[in-house]
């Protein structure tokens, strides 16, 4: 239940999911629980079939989560730049893809093992920043759980967010000139999955992490400047 919308029913900003990449995780497939959350949230959320300068400009957040081609780097980080916010989500078969937008924000996806993981305030793996505080203490989780997530390598500029007790990193969040984006290495953060022949709850909907979906609530929100 949100208790709280950010927004009225969709009268908030335009949240843009790339589907122009063959991304493995859209709206329609993979992603669709991510866009009913942020709808009830009060965000429009709609696919962005076509990636284009004009395309971007109805966007207030740009998500752009598990590409298989490249994206266009150096348009992305203008576009970012000048005010727009981006969140990039890889998984193992995106890294590739997204090697040379993340770079151009100095950031770049380690080829370690994946990792599954819980990230707590109380021992400061989940490190303190408005998206971790939210709005109020009702909105500040004590955790986040991780379940297939790559490590990431992020510059001085950026306030890692998810950090392990061995200092890898696996989501991290900066300011870039007028905008805001932010990284992650898990795409399961993101959603709710029913996996495999056993049916493993995977994501928002698994025992364990009931609190992940304040946290993508607060992303949204950083990304979005409700915080």
């Amino acid at each position: 239940m949100i208790e709280d919308r950010a927004y009225a029913i969709g009268a908030g900003p335009v949240v843009c999911v790339d589907e122009f990449h063959a991304n493995a995780y859209t709206l329609s497939d993979g992603f669709s629980p991510f866009g009913d959350l942020l709808r009830r949230d009060g965000y429009v959320v709609r696919s962005l079939v076509a990636f284009d300068q004009q395309s971007r400009d109805n966007c207030r957040v740009l998500v752009i989560a598990g590409p298989r081609s490249r994206v266009d780097a150096d348009e992305t980080r203008r576009w970012v730049g000048g005010g727009g916010s981006l969140l990039l989500v890889a998984d193992r078969h995106s890294s590739a893809a997204l090697s040379e937008l993340a770079s151009v924000f100095s950031v770049s996806f380690t080829d370690a093992p994946e990792r599954a993981g819980r990230f707590r305030t109380a021992d400061q793996t989940l490190r303190p920043h408005a998206i971790v505080r939210g709005r109020h203490a009702k909105e500040s989780p004590a955790s986040v759980t991780v379940f297939a997530a790559l490590a990431l390598r992020v510059p001085d500029s950026a306030e890692a967010l998810l950090v392990a007790s061995d200092g890898a990193a696996f989501g991290t969040a900066m300011r870039v000139e007028m905008g805001r984006a932010a990284f992650f290495g898990d795409p399961a953060l993101f959603t709710a999955q029913i996996a495999g022949p056993d049916r493993r709850l995977v994501g928002m909907n698994a025992r364990g992490a009931d609190q992940n979906f304040q946290f993508v609530l607060n992303v949204m929100h950083w990304l979005s400047g409700v915080i």
